[in-house]
């Protein structure tokens, strides 16, 4: 029997990967920053912070949760998986909607009280595309 992840699993797992994805803006900042100084550069700010943060979570999250990890470095190391509802792991694409519809509904909040509600503990982009996150261990 499947062990689905709870909300709190998820939330936990999502809080890791918040670090881990900030970790990684700040070292692009401060290496550009780190050039820009060594070769006394003045370069034109065309990315935000924000900005910069959000396209290095879509790529992290997609690429992760459509690997073999099936899952981001936080879910792994909570021994979380996201799969299709038959098990399988997610394609790239199938991956960058997940993601896209998840970010957009849950700056609402909305899309993820169906997990505390749901027998599979699914958000509502997890249903939309018939995804679940599974407890491995």
């Amino acid at each position: 029997m499947k062990k689905y992840a709870s909300f709190g699993n998820r939330l936990s797992a999502h809080l890791g990967d918040i670090i881990i994805v900030n970790l990684v803006g700040m070292s692009i900042v401060i290496l550009k920053i780190g050039i820009e100084e060594l070769f006394n550069l003045a370069t034109v700010k065309i990315l935000n912070y924000e900005t910069l943060i959000l396209i290095i979570w879509c790529l992290y999250s997609s690429i992760f949760n459509s690997s073999n990890f099936k899952g981001t470095l936080g879910k792994r190391k909570l021994g979380l998986i996201i799969v299709d509802v038959n098990g399988r792991k997610l394609s790239i694409a199938k991956s960058f909607v997940r993601f896209v519809i998840g970010f957009l509904l849950f700056g609402i909040i909305i899309g993820m009280i169906p997990i505390l509600f749901t027998r599979k503990k699914q958000g509502i982009h997890d249903i939309l595309l018939s995804t679940v996150v599974i407890r491995k261990r």
